[in-house]
């Protein structure tokens, strides 16, 4: 029974796999070993792997999520968008509200887009930019094509402004102007 289950398992796996469209994967793959590289050469004077393993661990973990989050239907879960978007406006307003600078660095001085919990630290941006990618592009999707009118092009910017707008108050200019790309 359990070989079965694992075999069945398997080959739900193996046709995911065969679905994905490899040309993206493969200009994934490029550009993150780009990063290594550039993690590399940036760090290597420090005379420590550490900064190369964790680049490389968080490069596998990445590429697990990806593929996990493949398998899922998108659609099923465009219908809570507005939701999801309601979630990454609170949690980039509790960032605001109780966030911190980088460890080591002084609160006034610096950005205030982390969350600590105990010893973990976690930069909520990171996290929403998904959220904000997802909400964005559903509610794209839904003008279809009415998106050349002017009121929906306001509504499209609204959406991205009060996002970046809280970002902006996090004092992270740098993640503001990524947000500002997507």
């Amino acid at each position: 029974m359990f070989k079965n289950f694992v075999k069945s398992c398997v080959g739900e796996i193996v046709r995911h796999l065969k679905k994905l469209d490899y040309s993206i994967v493969l200009c994934i793959l490029v550009l993150s070993l780009c990063g290594i590289v550039a993690v590399h050469s940036a760090t290597h004077s420090f005379g420590r792997a550490r900064f190369d393993i964790m680049q490389i661990g968080m490069t596998v973990v990445g590429f697990i999520a990806m593929f996990v989050v493949s398998y899922f239907d998108i659609e099923k879960y465009s219908k809570n968008s507005r939701l999801l978007y309601a979630l990454n406006v609170i949690v980039l307003l509790i960032t605001i509200i109780f966030g911190v600078g980088p460890e080591g660095s002084g609160a006034a001085t610096t950005n205030r887009n982390w969350l600590r919990i105990g010893p973990v630290g976690i930069q909520v941006s990171e996290f929403s930019k998904i959220l904000f990618i997802f909400t964005l592009s559903v509610h794209i999707s839904k003008l279809k094509d009415n998106i050349n009118k002017f009121r929906n092009f306001l509504a499209v910017c609204f959406h991205a402004i009060i996002i970046i707008s809280l970002v902006l108050l996090q004092k992270d200019l740098g993640m503001a102007i990524v947000y500002a790309a997507i």
